[in-house]
């Protein structure tokens, strides 16, 4: 069992979101809200047609009365004239209807520019037009060293911006925010262990960071396919298929012009906080059918900070829609990310980790997407333990434990269900085998 530096604090679960959440009934999409809008304004234009056509029979009735039978004189003119107020009712019902079409479409149109123009600011980012621009490192240098430095003379001497010999990696900032084009490098299989629970599914996204190229040389950014292949009791198996997707790799702006294994940059990070499919997402689908991954098979996506991102943007692209599929995320920022009515999301938030909120949006609640906050409280000088991959294995282990013990939050319990159906969360004593295979990126 992973340790965690939170201690034996009790558990206690925040739970947002789910079937059960009565918020998640009010969760739209805004696209969803504006087509919407335009189905209700032709039922609103059939209602009048229709008040057209009521007029007309309202006055051939009352005409037929006229010349009928003496009882049809009286009582004909009344049903005309009943149905000359319902006309006027549903002429009065379609203005409110069109008055409120009119404001949903408004605020349909008022989201998407809001939208629109994140989108811009972010494109402009992300095509270096307002790149954060990068000015010279400042290294340390023994004291004494490049003391005529223009800097203050106590502090000069720390520093070695101006010394001769000092040598600085070169580095451009296209490298961090320039558009990324990724291939598959290598498709290798390497040998794995399984564990079972929540635990096991992020522990495979923990052993993930710790992928190597294929010659063992060098760290690489990889997708680990899991393949489980689950033994019923019927002597029956099937196969669910766990994707591995772990968080930046490098901070370090000088690693993107060394290492074309290194991908997980900054960029995709800046494109996951904007709802935008990064490289590695777009990948997705591709790496799949080289690791074997059959149409219709039931796919968990795990991913852990930036992995999170990639998970939910992937899950929403078409070329996706051949699986079976749910989600998994850990400390990831995806308030803004797309969601598929048919896919289930569940998000792991540790209190202290600061990340999930990085984009600004709270997680939308909804039938198919829970946010369950986890750990003890902590304060932000904790963030960096309450991020560790660690820290959230550590907490998914409880929630397993509880679950065995059956005093797991019901809402939360029914919930997973669904991925025990799917054979993503086998029991301890159900037989496991495992093929893993890893499939490696690489920069073109």
């Amino acid at each position: 069992m992973t340790t965690s530096p939170f201690g034996p604090d009790p558990l206690h679960l925040e739970i947002h979101g789910g079937p059960t959440d009565p918020v998640s009934r009010h969760v739209v999409d805004i696209d969803a809200v504006h087509h919407g809008a335009l189905r209700y304004l032709a039922r609103a234009e059939d209602m009048a047609l229709q008040g057209v056509k009521l007029t007309m029979i309202a006055t051939e009735v009352s005409m037929a009365g006229r010349i009928a039978d003496p009882v049809s004189v009286v009582a004909r003119p009344v049903e005309a004239f009943g149905l000359v107020r319902l006309v006027s009712r549903l002429r009065d019902h379609l203005e409110d209807r069109r008055d409120l079409t009119e404001r949903t479409r408004t605020a349909a149109i008022l989201y998407g520019e809001v939208d629109h123009t994140n989108a811009v600011a972010m494109r402009r980012v992300l095509t270096g037009e307002d790149a954060i621009p990068m000015s010279r490192m400042w290294g340390p240098a023994d004291e004494g060293l490049c003391s005529t430095s223009p800097r203050d003379p106590d502090v000069a001497r720390w520093y070695a911006p101006t010394c001769s010999d000092t040598v600085l990696p070169e580095f451009h900032a296209e490298g961090l925010y320039g558009a990324q084009d990724l291939k598959i490098d290598a498709v290798t299989v390497v040998p794995t262990q399984v564990r079972p629970g929540l635990a096991g599914l992020l522990q495979t996204t923990h052993d993930g960071y710790a992928a190597r190229t294929p010659d063992g040389m060098h760290e690489a950014d990889a997708i680990d396919v899991h393949r489980r292949i689950l033994s019923g009791q019927d002597g029956g198996q099937r196969a669910s298929y766990v994707i591995a997707l772990p968080g930046t790799s490098s901070w370090d702006p000088a690693d993107l012009r060394r290492d074309p294994h290194r991908v997980r940059s900054m960029r995709p990070n800046l494109e996951g906080a904007a709802g935008h499919p990064s490289a590695e997402a777009r990948l997705l689908p591709e790496v799949l059918r080289a690791a074997g991954v059959p149409d219709g098979a039931e796919v968990v996506l795990v991913g852990h900070s930036q992995g999170g991102m990639t998970a939910m943007t992937a899950a929403a692209l078409p070329a996706m829609r051949r699986y079976r599929m749910h989600v998994v995320t850990a400390g990831s920022p995806v308030g803004r990310a797309p969601a598929v009515p048919s896919v289930k999301y569940l998000h792991l938030a540790n209190r202290g980790d600061v990340v999930p909120e990085a984009e600004g949006a709270p997680n939308r609640p909804g039938p198919n997407q829970m946010t369950v906050t986890t750990g003890p409280e902590r304060g932000l000088t904790q963030t960096g333990e309450a991020h560790d991959i660690g820290a959230y294995v550590h907490e998914l282990d409880r929630i397993d434990e509880a679950r065995r013990r059956g005093d797991l939050d019901p809402k939360l319990e029914q919930y997973l269900r669904s991925m025990d159906r799917a054979g993503h969360l086998p029991a301890s004593d159900t037989p496991v085998q495992v093929e893993t295979t890893r499939v490696t990126l690489r920069r073109v």
